[in-house]
Parts: C-alpha cells; sequence; structure tokens
C-alpha cells in the first residue's frame, strides 16, 4: 500500500475475537463502521470474513485498543 491509500479522515469503531492459528492471529467477527472505502482488506473485513494479518498489516487502520494488540501480534511474529 502507499500513504495515498489512507487520504482524508478515518474512523473506524467495533469490536473484535482474536484467536491463535499457527503463526498468525486470525481477528474474526470484525464488525466495524469506517466513513470511507481504504483498501481491499477492509472491504473484506466489512464483509465479516475471517481474514488473516500479517507483519505487512498497517496497524494505523485501527483503533487504539487494536493498535496494541497488532503491535504485540508483529512483534511475536518478528520473534518466530
Amino acid at each position: 500500500m502507499t500513504h495515498q491509500h489512507f487520504a482524508g479522515t478515518i474512523r473506524i469503531w467495533g469490536s473484535a475475537h482474536i484467536v491463535q492459528a499457527g503463526n498468525f492471529e486470525i481477528i474474526e467477527q470484525f464488525v466495524f463502521g469506517v466513513d470511507c472505502s481504504i483498501s481491499s482488506i477492509l472491504t473484506r473485513v466489512r464483509k465479516k470474513e475471517q481474514l488473516v494479518f500479517g507483519v505487512d498489516c498497517s496497524i494505523a487502520l485501527f483503533s487504539h485498543g487494536l493498535e496494541r494488540r497488532l503491535d504485540k501480534i508483529q512483534l511475536n511474529q518478528q520473534l518466530l
């Protein structure tokens, strides 16, 4: 992704259930609203599909509570 995908005001809210699956963390039952279309990742999440986040996931897209969780995920995967 480039920074062009993040243009404009982004508002994201909701909740998530995170489970461990091998070397990946899966965020499922992620329900939220967003005021603009950011990327195909958000489009898939809005359809409530299971989505696997790798180390390249941009934590800037998520609320503060999830940012810290994804930071931990990234640190864990760097150690693998």
